[in-house]
């Protein structure tokens, strides 16, 4: 079982701007001063040299458009709603921000399983409902080969929600405490952890204790 993927799903984003619904959570946001237009200009152009560098690099890519309404400011990040796994599974997380559970976009499912093979979809979208949340590979961080998935709980991971979905994927679940230099919880876990093919990256200093 590989860490890595050879297939990319990439959103190019149509209004990409500062999130005030998200902002409460997330202490490493900033208002940009720049106008919508200047920004997009921007994004759209990092975008492109994104998918143009790994494209080069042999990486299968797979683009959708988001579409200008509703606005959905941060559709660029659709590992927060949706994640694939290599047993056929496709799993749709429950998101915080009102905004954001616009960004689940059908025809994206139809897609993936018209050109993958799906097996089982689990859809966790419901617990927006209860208030409860668990933002996709933004909040877990999978470790395939060892079958663990560790977790910073925030508002936006649910510990309880956390552990029975690792029970539903026949996952270990490893959760933790993490917070910023202002005390902040920080708001996903990969922000502050990554596991790769052959390296991880942590920030030990935000960890406050293992729960």
């Amino acid at each position: 079982m590989k860490q890595q993927t050879n297939s990319l799903f990439l959103v190019r984003p149509s209004n990409f701007v500062f999130n005030t619904e998200t902002a409460h959570s997330n202490a490493f946001q900033q208002v940009i001063n720049e106008s919508p237009e200047a920004i997009y200009q921007k994004v759209d152009a990092e975008f492109t040299g994104l998918v143009s560098t790994l494209e080069a690099a042999g990486v299968d890519i797979h683009v959708f458009e988001d579409t200008k309404e509703p606005v959905k400011p941060d559709a660029v990040f659709p590992n927060n709603g949706i994640s694939c796994h290599e047993d056929g599974t496709l799993v749709l997380y429950p998101m915080c921000a009102t905004n954001r559970q616009l960004e689940r976009n059908p025809d994206f499912i139809t897609y993936i399983k018209k050109h993958f093979e799906v097996k089982r979809v689990l859809d966790l979208s419901v617990y927006e409902k209860e208030n409860r949340f668990l933002e996709g590979t933004g909040s877990f961080i999978f470790e395939y080969k060892s079958k663990k998935v560790y977790a910073c709980i925030s508002p936006r991971m649910g510990q309880a929600l956390f552990i029975s979905t690792c029970e539903l994927l026949g996952y270990q679940p490893i959760s933790f405490h993490a917070n910023d230099s202002d005390g902040k919880a920080i708001y996903h876990t990969n922000v502050m952890l990554c596991i790769a093919e052959h390296f991880a990256a942590i920030c030990l200093e935000g960890i406050s204790n293992k729960v």
